[in-house]
């Protein structure tokens, strides 16, 4: 048996012999020992031999433990952008993009480094392009240093001389090593008058806002980015994907959200 099966088959038994033992605690506890510890070794050995004998079942095991937790963690997230509604779709120097007046909504949580946010850029160009009615709200979630809290900053900055998408795309697009000077060399370059960001990173509002996001980011369990949500308008029904997602899977999503 190789390692992988012999570790999959020793998670598997712990599981079904730790249950084993709580259950058979229960019963000693209420029937005063049902089982002798020879018994209970017996058993043990028992299903060892099962799971060494049909490693699918151990395979089989796992991934609908995986399903289930990931159906419950979805359940969870979705409770919890209900509770959170305000923050999450509400709020001052909201940075949008899309239809600022539409009833479908796109959340996405990114950090400027993350390559699975740069990837995932082109799928969201490509929604705003195909649905004329979807509002897009950007959550700067910078989990990956300094430099994306920085590029998180500027970019909030420039979202109040409505430069956002603009800055908010480029910093996407960089392929340079992200760093302060690049930021600013990006931001400049597409516009933004630079002494007015200076003027904004020096204020706590936007460090505010930031800490927002972070509040909320927890509130949902976020463990890292791209993290999206797809909603109407209230925030009351709502899809939660946890990562990167197909286009098509995003689009049916969008396409439920709005006829229900």
């Amino acid at each position: 048996m190789n390692f992988i099966k012999k570790t999959a088959s020793l998670g598997l038994t712990l599981l079904v012999t730790g249950a084993f033992a709580t259950s058979t605690q229960t019963a000693n506890t209420e029937s005063n020992n049902v089982f002798t510890p020879e018994q209970n070794t017996a058993i043990t050995d028992q299903v060892k031999t099962y799971l060494d004998n049909n490693p699918k079942a151990v395979v089989d095991a796992l991934v609908s433990y995986r399903q289930q937790e990931l159906k419950r963690m979805e359940t969870q997230a979705q409770n919890a952008i209900s509770k959170n509604a305000k923050e999450i779709f509400q709020g001052t120097n909201l940075p949008t993009m899309g239809n600022p007046e539409g009833t479908t909504v796109l959340v996405e949580f990114i950090d400027y480094q993350c390559g699975h946010c740069k990837t995932m850029s082109t799928t969201v160009k490509n929604l705003i392009a195909q649905n004329k009615n979807l509002k897009v709200i950007v959550k700067e979630l910078p989990i990956l240093g300094e430099e994306s809290s920085y590029a998180a900053k500027v970019a909030l900055a420039a979202n109040e001389q409505g430069k956002f998408a603009e800055v908010h795309t480029a910093l996407l697009a960089n392929t340079e090593k992200l760093t302060n000077q690049v930021v600013e060399s990006i931001a400049k370059s597409q516009g933004v008058d630079w002494s007015q960001i200076e003027t904004a990173l020096q204020s706590n509002l936007i460090e505010k806002q930031l800490d927002q996001v972070f509040a909320v980011a927890q509130q949902l369990n976020i463990m890292g980015t791209p993290a999206f949500i797809i909603s109407d308008a209230s925030g009351q029904n709502n899809r939660y994907f946890g990562g990167a997602a197909p286009q098509e899977v995003m689009q049916k999503t969008i396409n439920d959200i709005s006829k229900s």
